[in-house]
């Protein structure tokens, strides 16, 4: 009986046991708050476990405290925690960067980065800030080796060029479909102020990228004509299985002006305008302190009194007009998701940029649809529609074309030469006028806007023939722009010499179709040996059409609204251009014993601008690699990852500097035309313009690279590190023909240019734990890029070397001013044309002693940087997250075209009014230790062998791009609405470190006439958050 009770007792504590096991429940997401169905939850040290849910959830039963929970899943760290007196327990899984398999996009397909035997860098955006950023091209800056990105213009949408190893405009392919390079900018008529310089990959939504890959090497050569510079290959983002997803992206920018042009006050200015006027009449009359001559003032030179000066009035803030602060909002939303027979992905973006030049806007809406049916197991539909529109209010910032000097200078240029001391209106309150320049405030009563619209689409039927081996692809791309542009000037402006209304309307469109059509065969033979090849055709028709009209002495009431009611129907243009091209084209990949890979492309292209013995051509490339760590003799080296040597070659093709060169066209010349019938008949003559030139050729590349790629320690060390030597071959340029040639200049076949140097990325994991994540990125690259062989009849100065860079510039070396009392060299004043060398003058070098300023005295400088270099850290600290990034280009030389603002000789005229305050540097009688030349020197005027060096500054900049800070909020298990929320801040631009005086180095501009006014560089703050729901 006790041992019957005993029993009893014993079964009775066994299931009151296992009635008191501890349930535990949680949910798993990414450590973006997404939440990941299928990872598997296990009690350590037993087969207990199970999966999450499709919506991340898990339930397990535990028996005590102290047990431990295991959460794995593909791609991830796998994460142990102990459980303790915890119920509810949320994961986040962390990506595990050290094991992922990355897959490369090439051309026409993808491979894994282990098996990539050519030059193409990945760039994935997740980790790229991009509140303030409204083009593609502004997440690039540094993120890639041997691609530098250039800032063209800081305005609204500002142009931002690409360039890889130092060529021109790569060609952009999305989704498989060619896009342009650069926004749809029509011109502003017969109206010679050209205030827009806008560019980049527009009408993307940067929020809507998958990921970026920069070929830049041979592997262009499967692209043919246009990938002679490279080809930026961009994925956007499809749906994904599961259930439906939901993310918005919101912030709001404050954006600031960083350092520029600083006027003179009034009395500064006319303090300085009577030295340098003095000492301009005294050096002119060789006068004493600049001559033998008695110093004396004649009642005819203008001076201000010192009453005047004491006197001086108020400062007009010109400046203040025109710039100000500028902000941005930035929304976007996304949704997507699917299941197994329908996958789709929508987003909508709203962009709204106040820029910091007044009348300087940009307003933008776009939105995206993705659709992919599985229509049966062996047929796959896709399609894809990108729409946006975009207006612009175009600020009057710029420069001039047609030499039309300071009469067509913009409200900024204006700004700066206008004196303060001058008021807005005068005592009749019209406006003041100072020389030719329209008054500033005036000109920002110039309306000009642009209207854009796109529409991108594109639709592919994905064929399965054979189940993992055979496949076939029809692919229809159609991008359609159109743009219209309106400018008027109001009849009580003074622009180009004149008090006239005047307006311009301006319409341009431009379409791109391309049709692809593919077949893929994929074949592994006993693990032995892994086959790839496709082969395809493509078709591609481009279409540009533009047309114009501009008027005069229209009612201002009127505007352009109503051109025909104009008297003076000055102007109307319109121009169309065709381009097409056919292509055939291979690509074969094969991968022996895991260890040696070889590769093969083939493109033949034609295209209809060249005659048709040219109008093909072939363009091949191949490329090797060795993937050392599979071989036996590395296997003792486990902490090797990846150790691969790879080599290409190849051949790409280039026309894009032609529009229907080869081919002889006529223009009209309105300028001689001939009146009949009392003006009632007009004849117009037709000129030639170009000649049939059936000799024209392909402009042709050769690009070779050697590269080896690395990872250790579980790849929490890797990179790579190649070198390059591209041959520019039969290059297309203007040829200058004899004298009595009809044409100045035909288009020919000659020359040879070459581009060497080096690309390193490297990347590392410091730290890589569930608290604490830490990754370090390097990019370091080095270009040369320089002539091999010239054209023929070049007419070169003696000082400049057949092989020097392509961009080099050439200056006479200076070395300070010539001082009151100093001895002059003979050689100085020969090469006066005008006035003879005095104190003032900057003092040349005679490099070689022979006594004379001559070629042999001339310097050359590269206008290229010689390194360009991203550094970037990223940091996760719980819930914490924080990145920073540098940029930075060293070894360039250029000339600061904003010394003109700074002429001592020409303080007070019209172009160049020096009325900043580094004039206040210039050499005067009274200020010997200016550095700058004084009112005496005029390099204009004198027969200098090259440009002076007095504006030549180094460009070299180390700029941080961005400081980011950010805090994630997980929700709790319980809580359906939302994953993840994120808030963050960001500061793009927040300081520069450079020796570039007044303008940022960054910031190209060209000038014609007159002191440079680029748009500003700014500053910006920005405040955001990230919902996931």
């Amino acid at each position: 009986m006790v041992k019957f009770l005993q029993f009893i007792f014993l079964i009775t504590v066994s299931f009151t046991t296992f009635s008191q096991q501890i349930e535990i429940k949680g949910r798993v997401t990414d450590d973006n708050g997404t939440t990941l169905p299928g990872v598997n939850v296990v009690l350590k040290g037993t087969t207990i476990g199970t999966i999450t849910d499709a919506e991340g959830n898990y339930l397990i039963k535990i028996y005590k405290p102290s047990d431990i929970l295991q959460f794995s899943y593909v791609g991830y760290v796998t994460q142990e925690i102990t459980v303790g007196d915890k119920t509810v327990i949320n994961v986040t899984m962390l990506q595990d960067l050290t094991k992922l398999e990355e897959v490369v996009v090439v051309g026409y397909g993808t491979v894994t980065k282990e098996n990539l035997t050519t030059s193409v860098i990945k760039v994935k955006t997740d980790d790229i800030p991009k509140a303030a950023n409204n083009s593609v091209n502004q997440l690039l800056f540094g993120r890639a080796s041997g691609l530098q990105v250039t800032q063209i213009s800081a305005e609204p949408g500002g142009r931002i060029d690409l360039s890889i190893r130092g060529r021109g405009t790569p060609l952009i392919v999305v989704d498989g479909v060619a896009y342009p390079a650069n926004e749809l900018n029509p011109s502003s008529g017969v109206v010679t102020l050209n205030n827009i310089n806008r560019g980049g990959i527009a009408n993307l939504n940067p929020e809507d990228i998958e990921s970026i890959e920069i070929l830049k090497d041979a592997s262009a050569a499967i692209y043919g004509i246009g990938a002679a510079n490279g080809v930026v290959l961009i994925t956007t983002k499809k749906g994904k299985a599961g259930k439906i997803n939901v993310s918005y992206d919101g912030s709001r920018s404050f954006v600031q002006n960083m350092s520029y042009i600083e006027p003179l006050n009034p009395k500064e200015y006319m303090e300085l305008y009577n030295q340098f006027n003095k000492d301009y009449y005294w050096a002119s009359k060789n006068m004493v302190p600049f001559g033998t001559r008695e110093q004396r003032i004649p009642a005819s030179l203008f001076l201000y009194s010192d009453s005047a000066i004491s006197n001086a009035p108020e400062a007009t803030d010109w400046l203040g007009m025109v710039l100000r602060n500028g902000s941005i909002d930035n929304h976007n939303i996304n949704i997507s998701g699917g299941n197994e027979k329908v996958l789709y992905y929508i987003s909508g973006n709203y962009f709204n940029q106040k820029g910091t030049m007044v009348n300087s806007d940009l307003k933008r809406y776009m939105s995206r649809f993705d659709l992919g049916i599985n229509l049966a197991k062996f047929i796959k539909f896709n399609a894809s529609l990108n729409l946006t529109r975009t207006n612009y209010t175009n600020g009057m910032s710029g420069y001039q074309l047609s030499g039309s000097g300071s009469q067509g200078y913009g409200a900024l240029q204006a700004a700066i030469a206008y004196p303060t001391l001058l008021p807005v209106k005068d005592s009749l309150r019209n406006y003041s006028k100072f020389q030719l320049i329209g008054n500033t405030a005036s000109l920002l009563t110039i309306q000009d806007k642009t209207e854009q619209s796109a529409i991108f689409f594109n639709t592919s039927l994905d064929f399965t023939i054979i189940p993992e081996m055979l496949k076939a692809r029809l692919l229809y791309g159609n991008n359609y722009e159109t743009a219209l542009r309106t400018f008027f000037v109001p009849s009580d402006v003074f622009y180009h010499m004149l008090y006239q209304a005047r307006g311009a309307i301006d319409n341009s469109n431009r379409q791109n179709q391309t049709f692809t059509g593919t077949v893929s065969f994929e074949k592994s033979i006993k693990n032995i040996l892994n086959i790839n090849i496709i082969a395809g055709y493509e078709q591609n028709t481009y279409n540009h059409f533009n047309n114009g009209l501009s008027a005069s002495g229209m009612l201002d009431a009127l505007t352009v609204n109503s051109m025909g009611a104009a008297p003076n129907r000055d102007q109307l243009t319109s121009g169309k251009r065709v381009d097409k091209k056919r292509s055939y084209f291979a690509r074969g990949s094969f991968d022996l014993l895991d260890r040696y890979l070889f590769s093969f492309t083939y493109r033949y292209d034609g295209i209809d601008k060249f005659w048709p013995d040219n109008k093909y051509a072939s363009f091949p490339s191949g490329s090797i690699g060795w993937k050392i760590m599979n071989e036996p003799f590395m296997q003792s080296f486990t902490f090797i990852n990846l150790l691969k040597i790879r080599a290409s070659i190849g051949v790409t093709g280039d026309a894009s500097a032609m529009i229907n060169a080869a081919y002889g066209t006529f223009s009209p010349d309105t300028r001689d035309q001939a009146y009949f019938d009392n003006g009632n008949t007009v004849y117009t003559p037709y000129y030639l313009a170009s000649m049939d030139l059936p000799d024209l050729e392909w402009q042709k590349t050769l690009n070779t690279n050697a590269g080896i790629d690395f990872g250790i320690f579980n790849n929490r060390i890797s990179g790579s590190f190649e070198i390059f030597y591209d041959k520019i071959t039969n290059l297309l340029n203007d040829k200058t023909t004899p004298q009595l040639a009809i044409l100045t200049t035909i288009y020919a076949n000659g020359g040879q240019q070459v581009r060497t140097g080096y690309d390193l990325s490297f990347k590392t994991v410091n730290i890589a734990s569930s608290d604490f994540q830490w990754d370090m990125t390097i990019n370091f690259s080095h270009y040369l890029y320089r002539w091999e062989e010239r054209y023929s009849n070049m007419g070169l100065r003696s000082y400049v070397g057949d092989k020097d860079p392509v961009n080099a510039i050439y200056v006479l070396p200076t070395k300070g001013i010539i001082q009151i009392g100093d001895p002059i060299p003979a050689y100085q004043s020969q090469l006066s044309n005008g006035l003879a060398a005095k104190p003032g003058c900057p003092l040349f070098v005679d490099r070689n002693g022979n006594d004379t300023i001559d070629d042999a005295d001339v310097l050359m400088y590269n206008t290229d940087p010689k390194y360009i270099i991203g550094f970037g850290n990223n940091f996760k600290i719980k819930n914490f997250d924080l990145s920073f990034f540098f940029y930075s280009q060293l070894g360039a030389k250029d000339f600061n075209n904003a010394y003109a603002w700074a002429s001592a000789k020409d303080f007070g005229s019209g172009n160049n009014n020096g009325t900043t305050s580094w004039i206040k540097d210039a050499w005067t009688s009274e200020n010997p230790n200016g550095i700058l030349p004084g009112a005496s020197y005029d390099e204009d005027v004198m027969a200098l062998p090259a440009r002076s060096d007095v504006t030549l500054q180094s460009k070299d900049f180390i700029r941080c791009r961005n400081i980011t800070l950010g805090y994630t909020f997980k929700s709790p298990s319980s809580f359906k609405y939302f994953n993840s929320i994120r808030v963050f801040g960001d500061i793009q631009n927040p300081f520069i470190i450079t020796n570039f005086k007044i303008i940022d180095p960054e910031i190209q501009y060209i000038i014609v006439k007159g002191g440079s006014a680029p748009y500003p560089m700014a500053r910006t703050y920005s405040f955001g958050i990230n919902i996931n729901f």
